[in-house]
């Protein structure tokens, strides 16, 4: 679980796609579709599949999967989390 912030509020109108970006270390970013109906704020729960949790280093943040950021990923719309 973790908490987010859309760090200008939520896009309210127009196209978007709201998914969770997760980035294990060493590896490529993988996206989780989330629910189109989310507070500014809140709390998530993401959890790999299989057993066990994310290893320690993994980063999440909500981004927009219809818009692209300059890194080529989602454009990220909320606060980066990094599990320690």
């Amino acid at each position: 679980m973790f908490n987010y912030q859309f760090t200008q509020g939520q896009q309210r109108l127009g196209p978007h796609l709201v998914v969770a970006v997760v980035t294990e270390p060493g590896g490529k970013p993988a996206t989780a579709a989330m629910s189109p109906l989310m507070d500014d704020s809140g709390t998530v729960a993401i959890a790999p599949l299989g057993l066990g949790a994310f290893p320690r280093g993994t980063t999440v943040y909500l981004g927009d999967n219809i818009n692209v950021g300059p890194d080529g990923l989602p454009l990220r719309l909320s606060n980066i989390l990094t599990v320690e």
